[in-house]
């Protein structure tokens, strides 16, 4: 386990925020990591997760989605100088997730949801690791983690 996602699920445990622990072979590609899940005996949605600069802004987007992003927000590409969104996330493009909100104590990000994601029974996310995701409700996700974490829910 690396120290991210200890510090994720130190702070899962802490705040009282119900989620199961999935331990899985490592991933090299968010694919892979898809078709693991789908394949394991878990009955959970596998969002798709983007990250994104809202155009001029120094904020970012993280987006969690099933089948469109949201029209609504202008994004562009990040300046090759500009600090990499993902570290700010403790994540990499392959194991993106918006658990890592917890490190994003600026509040950088802005949370796009697409609301379709509501009506799940569980959703699956990448612990800031290859090797593990937690499985939450979509309330307890909301409700529970984004509050802890500070960030509001911009639905679409």
């Amino acid at each position: 386990m690396n120290n991210k996602e200890l510090e994720l699920y130190s702070f899962l445990m802490r705040e009282s925020i119900e989620f199961v622990r999935y331990c899985h072979h490592p991933y090299k590609k968010r694919i892979e990591f898809e078709q693991l899940i789908h394949k394991s005996r878990h009955k959970t949605s596998v969002p798709k997760v983007k990250v994104s600069r809202i155009k001029n802004s120094t904020e970012f987007m993280i987006c969690i989605y099933e089948t469109v992003l949201p029209d609504s927000v202008e994004t562009e590409d990040i300046p090759d100088n500009e600090k990499n969104p993902y570290s700010l996330i403790a994540c990499t493009p392959e194991t993106v997730t918006p658990l890592g909100l917890v490190f994003d104590t600026d509040h950088r990000f802005q949370v796009y949801i697409e609301h379709r994601l509501c009506n799940e029974k569980y959703l699956i996310f990448p612990a800031c690791s290859e090797t593990s995701s937690a499985v939450l409700s979509p309330k307890v996700f909301t409700e529970n983690f984004l509050y802890k974490t500070g960030h509001e829910i911009i639905y679409y």
